[in-house]
Parts: C-alpha cells; structure tokens; sequence
C-alpha cells in the first residue's frame, strides 16, 4: 500500500460517519436545561425553603450575588480541569497571593467589561446617577430660573 494511500486510510469512513452524525460533536443542552435565578415575584428559584442551595444552572443572576453563593464557578472549574494543584493553592491552601497595581486594574477591567456586556441594566444602576444640585451649583436647576 503506498504512503498517500496509507495516510487517507479510514478517511472516507470517518467523513461518511460524521456525515450521517455518528460521530458528529455532541453539544450541551446547557440552556435548555437553565431557569431564571428569580420567579415573577422576585423570589430566588436557586434556593429551597431550607435557604439551601439548588443545584442548577440560573440565567439573570448578578455577578456579585453569582460569586457569593457557596459553589463553584466556572473560573474554577475551568482551573480545576487545566490543574488540580494550581485550583488547590489558588482556592483551598489559605495562601495568599498580592496582586500588583497593574493586575488589580486588568481584573477591575475584566470585571466591568462583563458587567457592561451582560448585565447592562445593573452596570448603569451601579456606576451612573443623575447629577444632583449640589454637583452643579451655579447651574439652573428649575423652570423659573431659566
């Protein structure tokens, strides 16, 4: 059997099957299977009655509250999945590493770019206000100063 032949051996089976979707990539359901993290009335659906947590993954959840609940994110399961000795130091061993000036900006840029992508309407409440009075006072603040 020649070289070029060898090279090519399996080929068309393995494009004949991906074709009929044997061995086509599996993609994750993931949002079927998602809920919103409130109900209509504002209620948490992520907890039970116990105040327990409910395993589950929950769309519209704030980032500050997503990162406070008792579970594991998905930074730390992708840290986990790389390597488990560096989720360990990083997560569990108690040591405490400094972050620089610099590092501390990218995280806050890190963090306020996601804000302001996916919870826009939570980035203008937290970061943007109406100017008040005392901010402007030499400005005319009524109908009849102006």
């Amino acid at each position: 059997m020649s070289a070029a032949k060898q090279l090519n051996y399996g080929l068309d089976e393995i494009q004949e099957a991906i074709s009929n979707e044997e061995l086509a990539p599996k993609l994750s359901n993931w949002v079927e299977k998602a809920i919103e993290a409130f109900d209509a009335n504002g209620e948490p659906n992520y907890v039970d009655s116990k105040g327990e947590l409910i395993e589950g993954i929950y769309i519209n959840m704030p980032n500050d509250l997503y990162h406070s609940l008792p579970a594991l994110s998905s930074s730390q399961l992708k840290e986990f999945k790389e390597s488990p000795p560096h989720y360990y130091r990083r997560y569990l061993s108690g040591i405490e590493v400094k972050r620089t000036l610099q590092t501390q900006r990218t995280l806050d840029a890190g963090t306020l770019g996601h804000e302001l992508i996916l919870e826009p309407e939570d980035f203008y409440n937290k970061y943007f206000r109406e100017l008040l009075p005392i901010d402007e006072p030499d400005s005319l603040h009524t109908e009849v100063q102006m």
